[in-house]
């Protein structure tokens, strides 16, 4: 039997020749044998064989030899992989007059090649690190040694060799750090006998030493900024944070604590180098200084986007889960609480409504109407809490019920405010009867319009609850001469303030609770009699004047006595006065003759009015 270590290809057919031998080879240069023949010749070369290039042999022995009886062993190196070939002896067992044919023996190919874990930094089996000399791992045949390549463009350039373990494996670290960039890594597999395999599939090698550039500045996703849009204030405790970075580069968001940090998770930028991160643990009451650092796909890693002494990098973060207080009562202006302040009824349609919440908040209010509630709109509060609001849309007709509710910066929304009932009125009222000249005021006459009562009652009926107004004009001017409220059946009853004497054409106007006012009533005519009429002038009358005429003596115990006094006329334009002349029959009898009694005369005018008494001249009685 002959034996060797490895024969790359053999074909053997008839044999023709008797007595040879063939030597196999190891790989090596010194474990190589030439194949010889056996006769004393030497080292001839039977036509029997034929040795090719790249250590590949042909035996050809199909010349019909008669001389039989030998064998050729062959073998890979390990006992399964040694085979007889069979004796081609003509009626042996197994024998195959055709000969032989072992078709050539391939070394198993290097498998695919990939980096070490340890020498792949940043994202695992990604093939991008930022180790210039990365160790470099496969696996081939046993006991082979493995060639690598790096090929960049079209230039191949040997990295170096390794061989292969008892298992196959085999590791390979560059003596010469790679170039930045984007290589191409192959190997080949040679065995013991300088068979060589195909190249192994490409490895492409990324050698990235470059850290990324700091992310940019952080921000808060406006879904997650409650309240006000940009304060960095939110109610919510895991709200989603937003910024740019490297493209594929990993974040890790970081809250900065005094002079560390505490991460709070990480997040992976997209191909545009956007990231967004929600920490999956709610954040306490209060501030928080955020920040984050990029890890590009090779494992650099970039400096913190921001720090206490680069602020602008820095998200600092507010939560905020307290809701405000309710907004205290609220209230109409003055200017739009129309008639009287304070009573909730305006025939303002827009009025303006004040009060009070939590400074920096915004204030919603909503109205109920017939049932429906809808909301009016909404305020901010200064930095005293003070807010002011006046609706775009005008009111409708009616009542309403008002609230609020203040919503802080953050987003937290208080309790609902103390309601305030509004009601809107803008029918006027219907106009007062005509006024009229109380029983009581009226003196002398009743029922004329004169009355010398200095501060008469006029009374009349209006709207209930409405203040009523009575008015005159003086030279055209509507003057107010006194007021009163309507009681809950309508009447009312006023004591205006009269100058002096004089003619009134009065007027009366009534004014809602909503400070709607109606038109004007019908005019009543008023005569103010307060002076008294002139003193009278008497004299005797010449039917009485017995005697001397003149002198003032009669014998008439009934004289006549005469005289005029002052009469007023009133209409409904002027005021004038004129004498009148009146006759008077004494009552009195004289009694005592030559007696001469002072007569007395008192007259009264259309008003009442008493003048002042007439102490007359003497008449006797003779």
């Amino acid at each position: 039997m002959l034996r060797g270590h490895f024969l790359r290809a053999v074909r053997i057919g008839p044999s023709r020749q008797t007595g040879f031998e063939l030597w196999v080879t190891d790989g090596t240069e010194a474990g190589t044998a030439r194949v010889k023949d056996i006769n004393p010749a030497g080292d001839s070369y039977p036509e029997d064989f034929l040795r090719l290039g790249d250590g590949r042999l042909v035996f050809d022995a199909d010349g019909g030899s008669t001389n039989h009886g030998y064998e050729v062993w062959i073998t890979d190196g390990t006992n399964p992989g040694t085979h007889l070939l069979k004796d081609i002896a003509a009626g042996a067992l197994d024998s195959n007059p055709f000969g032989f044919t072992l078709l050539p023996l391939s070394v198993t190919p290097a498998a695919q090649v990939t980096i070490a874990p340890g020498s792949d930094s940043g994202v695992l089996d990604d093939h991008i690190t930022s180790h210039t000399t990365p160790e470099i791992v496969g696996t081939a045949e046993a006991g082979s040694t493995i060639t690598v390549t790096d090929t960049r463009g079209v230039v191949a350039t040997m990295l170096g060799t390794a061989l292969t373990d008892g298992t196959g494996h085999w590791t390979f670290t560059p003596s010469t750090p790679l170039a930045e960039g984007a290589h191409s890594i192959t190997a080949t597999a040679a065995d013991v006998a300088a068979n060589v395999s195909a190249a192994s599939p490409a490895m492409t090698l990324t050698i990235d030493t470059i850290a990324p550039a700091r992310p940019a500045a952080l921000r808060l996703a406006p879904a997650s900024d409650s309240g006000v849009q940009g304060d960095n204030r939110t109610s919510d405790t895991t709200p989603t944070i937003t910024g740019t970075a490297e493209a594929g580069a990993v974040l890790d968001i970081h809250e900065l604590i005094g002079d560390g940090g505490t991460l709070l998770g990480h997040a992976t930028a997209d191909e545009t180098g956007h990231w967004s991160f929600t920490p999956e643990t709610p954040l306490s009451e209060g501030a928080h200084d955020i920040a984050a650092f990029a890890t590009d796909e090779a494992g650099n890693t970039s400096e913190l986007s921001g720090n206490f002494l680069n602020p602008a990098g820095v998200l600092t973060l507010t939560i905020d889960t307290t809701a405000p207080a309710a907004p205290g009562s609220l209230a109409l202006t003055a200017p739009s609480d129309s008639n009287t302040v304070g009573d909730g009824i305006t025939n303002h349609v827009t009025p303006t409504i004040t009060g009070t919440a939590e400074a920096g908040s915004t204030v919603t209010l909503t109205s109920t109407h017939e049932g429906v509630a809808s909301v009016l709109g909404a305020a901010v509060t200064d930095e005293t809490g003070h807010w002011s609001f006046t609706p775009g849309t005008p009111l409708a007709e009616g009542a309403h019920a008002i609230a609020a509710t203040a919503r802080d910066v953050s987003g937290n929304v208080s309790p609902v405010s103390p309601m305030m009932p509004l009601l809107i009125d803008t029918v006027k009222p219907a106009a007062p009867s005509t006024p009229a000249l109380a029983a009581a005021s009226d003196s002398g006459v009743l029922g004329d319009g004169i009355t010398r009562v200095t501060a008469p009652a006029l009374t009349g009926t209006a709207e209930p609850g409405s203040t009523v107004s009575l008015y005159v004009r003086r030279d055209y001017l509507p003057i107010i001469i006194g007021t009163g409220m309507a009681d809950e059946t309508g009447h009312w009853t006023i004591t205006p303030t009269l100058r002096n004497s004089s003619s009134y054409y009065i007027n009366a106007f009534s004014t809602d609770a909503a400070g709607n006012i109606s038109d004007p009533s019908s005019s009543f005519s008023l005569y103010s009699d307060r002076d008294p009429p002139n003193a009278p002038v008497m004299a005797l009358e010449e039917s009485s004047d017995s005697g001397v005429l003149g002198d003032r003596t009669t014998s008439d115990v009934t004289p006549a006595i005469g005289g005029f006094t002052e009469r007023r006329l009133v209409d409904r334009s002027i005021s004038d006065h004129e004498l009148v002349i009146g006759t008077a029959k004494i009552q009195a009898s004289l009694v005592a003759v030559g007696f001469r009694p002072a007569f007395v005369l008192r007259l009264q005018d259309a008003a009442g009015t008493v003048p002042q008494a007439y102490q007359g001249g003497h008449a006797f009685a003779d």
